[in-house]
């Protein structure tokens, strides 16, 4: 498959997007918790996306697509950095 921009991607259904993210998506093994939802974070060709999982439906919410860094912040505590100081 090609790859998609992240306005072809935002232009496609949710469920279309998910199939797209677990066929070809990075999890980055973050996640932060907002409005009820666990929000996992993957990397998807030059963008990111948030999928948002609510517990009590047992289902995906949405799905956010973005490429600003800025909203990766959100995730920062969560990335250990212990291992670079090795390489140091």
């Amino acid at each position: 498959m090609r790859t998609l921009t992240l306005h072809q991607f935002d232009t496609l259904c949710e469920e279309e997007k998910i199939i797209l993210i677990d066929d070809h998506g990075v999890y980055l093994d973050v996640y932060r918790r907002s409005e009820g939802c666990k929000v996992g974070l993957f990397k998807l060709w030059d963008f990111y996306c948030e999928v948002w999982f609510h517990k009590k439906s047992n289902k995906i919410h949405k799905v956010k697509a973005f490429s600003n860094y800025k909203k990766l912040d959100l995730y920062l505590d969560q990335v250990d950095i212990n291992s670079i100081y090795s390489l140091l």
